[in-house]
């Protein structure tokens, strides 16, 4: 049916294709088949001028290879043939790795006509591509909004929208840098364990006194605390968004105990500290015959008493 507003009332033509089927402004088909696909044209004129509108018949399950081979056969055979020209349809846009900041995003354009339609690929309404795909390196917060892949042919054209969008993102924070236990003895051990807040998530790295790096995760193990591994340890969390840090100092400290020495005529004490191992007696019976001096270099002097027996 073909409806124009005009005065005087328009006259009306039909058209299927470029072939004039009525000079009505409707046309009834009473039995549709696959020779009816294709280009309707409604002509509405008048001694003032003239308008056109169109209309395409289109269907289910009529796939592109098959108007090819009903072509190809008409051809081979001679026998007339359908047209198998048809505008674009079924047209789809795709975005690959959506939402995540700095890696590549390809997006893709496809769809179904014939001729074979050409594409544009737009941005928030900006031409990207010509072609049916265009790739983003490293996608950054301005690559977010609307994608729209339009195909066309000389017979008409089909578009479809799709959305880029970044989840929620924060660059990294290092919030904590501890040792547990937080009080490290010789020759035990210790873990030292970075903390570290961000979307993405970060990668790590763990450096001891600004020059060796001793683990590229969160944690650091030492099984068997030594003295080298005293100093300053920095925690460096990194993504796409770009890094933080936080340092702390690792002091090896430890528990001294006091033990009597072997020894004759005199009581000698050995002091057991983290550092050094002193084992200093200096007798004073000549002038306290019941005192024993106990010399603890670099540490404490201590005067203990003792009763000999």
């Amino acid at each position: 049916m073909c409806e124009s507003n005009g005065l005087p009332e328009p006259s009306y033509t039909i058209t299927h294709n470029g072939t004039m089927l009525s000079t009505g402004k409707m046309y009834t088909i009473p039995k549709v088949k696959w020779s009816d696909a294709g280009t309707y044209k409604c002509i509405a004129e008048n001694k003032l001028g003239r308008d056109s509108a169109f209309a395409y018949l289109t269907f289910h399950g009529w796939t592109r290879l098959e108007k090819y081979l009903q072509t190809a056969k008409a051809m081979l055979t001679g026998t007339p043939g359908i047209d198998s020209r048809f505008k674009p349809e079924n047209t789809k846009i795709t975005i690959t790795q959506e939402g995540v900041l700095g890696s590549p995003v390809t997006i893709t354009c496809n769809s179904e006509g014939h001729p074979e339609p050409n594409y544009t690929i737009t941005h928030n309404g900006i031409t990207l591509s010509a072609g049916k795909m265009y790739t983003i390196p490293k996608v950054k917060w301005s690559d977010a909004g609307t994608y729209r892949c339009i195909a066309g042919n000389k017979l008409g054209s089909d578009s479809a929208f799709a959305y880029l969008t970044f989840h929620d993102a924060d660059p990294p924070t290092v919030i904590s840098l501890t040792s547990t236990p937080e009080i490290v003895v010789f020759g035990e051990s210790v873990v030292i364990t970075c903390e570290a807040i961000a979307v993405p998530l970060p990668s790590y790295t763990i450096i001891h006194n600004d020059t060796e790096i001793v683990s590229t995760h969160k944690t650091y193990i030492i099984t068997v605390l030594e003295y080298s591994h005293a100093g300053s340890y920095k925690c460096i969390a990194t993504s796409i968004l770009g890094n933080s840090s936080k340092a702390f100092s690792l002091s090896v400290g430890g528990k001294a105990a006091l033990e009597k020495c072997n020894g004759s005529g005199t009581e000698w004490y050995m002091v057991v500290g983290i550092l050094e191992y002193w084992c200093l007696g200096l007798s004073l019976e000549f002038f306290f015959p019941t005192l024993s001096f106990v010399l603890v270099v670099n540490l404490e002097v201590n005067l203990r008493t003792s009763a000999k027996p």
